[in-house]
């Protein structure tokens, strides 16, 4: 693994040198952002962790450059020195951010585990790919709404975020943003309402915005990324009627994310999603298909997505698994249950019987199937 480090202070770079040592990765280090651009043209890194201030060139910038001419790799911001406005900048072109000083243990978690996922994507295409992305697609003008909901002075977190949750790429670039060290004091924050309570609704409108943006939707014939929204959306809603109360945020969150990696399919190949449209079978999972055409399916670009994201491991385990059964049963059921249940009933398909008698719902299956013809 190779890993290069950028930062105008040479004496911080002499302390990264000296913290990781230990490790068994390839350490490169820039005291400037051209330096590090001069490079990588030479040099093929996996992560690239950079201060936030700089003379010249800020963290911002050159991890913009680096997305735009080398997306494979991992952008991370290592920084003492920010605000707000920075911290949403960096957000669209840093997969992560970490704040100064940090604990060498934590960097190399992190590093580690963000490396052991994209070990399961093994074809660069599709690494350059997951790397480039910033935001994901949102159709519909949320920004308008949520700007006219706030003319309401009755609005408040829990009205916003209903407005918010409608668009699962926004629910995940807000909660991406939050969970940056800069916001997330340690503390990982799941819960939509506690993020737009933590950024505040300022910041949380800018986002909005910033994200919609950037967002570049290609129509696709045979492909409706809205409906795909709106089946998240029910099977969000179907699936939090099935768990305990404790588990019910933890589950929408899940029914919200777990198709995101659908919306990454296309930039992959549209040669092969060409295909795909065609051969596929509406309704069903078609991960063996998805496997054939992209070289991975929507399960394993959405994993490494959120890695990248650093959402916590147990929502990217439970969006991972969403579509096998017999993983799901060799826990309690959960999140990652509910929503594997939810989404086959929605689409009128069977729920694996093995699954079914495992947890002993076969009375409950008839109530949760009438529950989704309302949605």
């Amino acid at each position: 693994m190779k890993v290069m480090f950028v930062d105008d202070e040479v004496m911080i770079l002499n302390g990264l040198k000296r913290a990781l040592f230990r490790t068994k990765w390839t350490l490169l280090f820039a005291d400037s952002a051209q330096k590090a651009l001069n490079i990588l043209q030479t040099e093929q890194v996996d992560f690239i962790i950079s201060d936030m201030r700089m003379p010249v060139m800020n963290g911002a910038e050159l991890l913009d450059q680096v997305a735009k001419l080398h997306p494979e790799i991992v952008r991370i911001i290592l920084s003492g020195h920010s605000d707000e406005e920075a911290a949403k900048r960096a957000s669209f072109v840093a997969h992560q951010w970490f704040n100064k000083p940090c604990q060498p243990q934590l960097l190399e978690e992190a590093l580690n585990r963000i490396y052991f996922i994209r070990s399961s994507l093994p074809d660069t295409s599709v690494q350059q790919v997951v790397g480039k992305i910033k935001t994901l697609p949102s159709p519909p003008k949320v920004y308008m709404r949520l700007n006219a909901s706030l003319n309401d002075k009755s609005i408040d977190m829990q009205k916003i975020a209903s407005i918010i949750a409608n668009e699962p790429s926004l629910v995940a670039k807000i909660l991406q943003l939050t969970n940056t060290s800069f916001f997330s004091n340690g503390k990982q924050v799941e819960s939509l309402t506690e993020a737009i309570t933590r950024l505040g609704v300022d910041l949380v409108c800018s986002i909005v915005i910033t994200a919609e943006t950037y967002a570049k939707i290609d129509d696709i014939p045979g492909y409706s990324i809205t409906d795909e929204q709106k089946h998240c959306l029910s099977t969000a809603r179907l699936a939090a009627s099935m768990v305990d109360p404790s588990l019910r945020r933890e589950t929408i969150l899940v029914g919200l994310l777990h198709n995101i990696g659908k919306f990454i399919l296309y930039e992959v190949s549209p040669e092969a999603m060409a295909k795909y449209l065609k051969q596929r079978q509406v309704g069903e999972d078609n991960i063996e298909l998805e496997q054939k055409l992209f070289n991975a399916d929507h399960t394993q670009l959405a994993g490494y997505l959120l890695h990248l994201w650093n959402f916590s491991y147990k929502l990217i385990e439970n969006i991972v698994l969403h579509h096998q059964p017999l993983k799901l049963i060799e826990s309690d059921f959960g999140s990652g249950a509910a929503v594997y249940v939810a989404s086959r009933l929605l689409r009128k398909k069977e729920v694996d019987k093995d699954f079914i008698t495992h947890f002993n719902i076969a009375d409950k299956i008839e109530v949760w199937r009438d529950k989704a013809i309302e949605y």
